[in-house]
């Protein structure tokens, strides 16, 4: 029997990729050592179908923006991209989100959408290349590293989620129904419709909701790994840290838990 671990995170272009990484590495250090745990390491975007299919909220389309223009990706040197690009860098994530609601025409409402088609998938593959190039500079060589912008896999069984970041907890909670942990409940299996801009329920499946918490939580130090699509290579760096610092006490924590299980 092994125990699934699954880091989450918004996208799967950063932060639970990176962990999934250093987890796995780990994980082979201790086998060099001579101790095996039965412990599976994967990661997923809780996000994913909504941002395959355009249908996240008007924060992420401005931090989207924001990302893209730094990194010059295609489409980037549009008027509409760098105008918003600078509006949620003055206004914030909550007040462009308000601004593009309520402010916003609907043609300029439908540009953006056309636009973040565009320029999001360029965003993460940059964010995901940083990562990349983070994880290789502290020694993980590239076997480790897994690919980005996969699903949360909430229909299959897992042990435990690994939040990056506490404050997207409600979102994973949501998928759950908000059932406590241990419990059986029916989750939706979600297809995105890109071309419609919308994401379709495809079935459904009856699951045990696992344990939901952040990755410094469940090694004891407690903390968030936060989100920045804009931070660029020296976010990168920071996140490989969080995770490549603290790797003797995830096994220490693993170790614990599956003990106690």
């Amino acid at each position: 029997m092994k125990f699934v671990f699954t880091n989450a995170c918004l996208a799967n272009a950063g932060r639970s990729r990176i962990g999934e990484a250093v987890q796995k590495y780990a994980l082979d250090e201790e086998i060099e050592k001579g101790r095996y745990l039965p412990v599976e390491i994967d990661s997923g975007g809780i996000n994913i179908p909504q941002l395959l299919s355009g249908t996240v909220g008007w924060q992420t389309y401005g931090k989207q923006f924001l990302a893209g223009v730094r990194y010059k990706v295609e489409g980037s040197d549009s008027e509409l991209v760098k105008t918003l690009a600078d509006k949620f860098q003055k206004l914030g994530a909550d007040e462009f989100a308000a601004y593009m609601e309520n402010e916003a025409t609907e043609e300029m409402r439908d540009q953006a959408r056309d636009m973040f088609m565009t320029i999001r998938p360029q965003t993460h593959r940059k964010i995901a290349d940083q990562g990349n190039q983070a994880l290789i500079d502290a020694g993980i060589p590239e076997n480790y590293i897994p690919g980005f912008n996969q699903p949360l896999r909430i229909e299959n069984y897992i042990d435990v989620i690994l939040m990056a970041d506490g404050e997207d907890r409600k979102k994973v909670n949501k998928l759950y129904n908000n059932i406590d942990e241990g419990q059986l409940t029916f989750v939706k299996i979600l297809k995105p419709i890109a071309e419609e801009y919308r994401v379709e329920t495809i079935g459904t499946r009856s699951v045990i909701v696992p344990k939901i918490t952040t990755f410094l939580d469940f090694i004891g130090i407690g903390g968030d790994i936060k989100d920045d699509p804009a931070g660029g290579i020296e976010k990168a760096r920071q996140t490989v840290s969080a995770y490549m610092d603290n790797r003797h006490r995830f096994i220490a924590a693993l170790e614990d838990y599956v003990n106690s299980h």
